[in-house]
């Protein structure tokens, strides 16, 4: 038997993963459709700043979506690689005084 707490990260890890992709799906199609139906114009103090300058903050935002989930990746990995390393730690520990000192589960 699983432990709750184990299985409550994983559902809230998955939720924040999924709602990251979908914020992130929803400015990239904001920045693509405000491309594509941006007439140039000259710039000056018009609605047609603001529009440019809020085509400039969502494509900020896509890239640091972007550089959220790498490091997202990037810390699961490294999470992953040390809990590995403790549970082969201590099943060495075990194999020599047979009691473990590192509580594992085989997952």
């Amino acid at each position: 038997m699983t432990d709750r707490s184990v299985l409550s990260y994983d559902y809230y890890r998955e939720a924040s993963q999924r709602f990251d992709y979908f914020v992130l799906a929803v400015s990239t199609a904001l920045c693509a459709y405000i491309g594509q139906t941006l007439v140039p114009q000259k710039l000056n103090v018009s609605p047609y700043a603001l529009e440019v300058l809020s085509l400039f903050l969502l494509v900020a935002s896509v890239i640091a979506g972007f550089k959220r989930i790498e490091k997202s990746v990037v810390s699961h990995r490294l999470n992953h690689t040390f809990l590995h390393l403790n549970e082969q730690r201590g099943q060495l520990v075990t194999s020599f005084s047979g009691k473990p000192v590192v509580k594992y589960t085989n997952r």
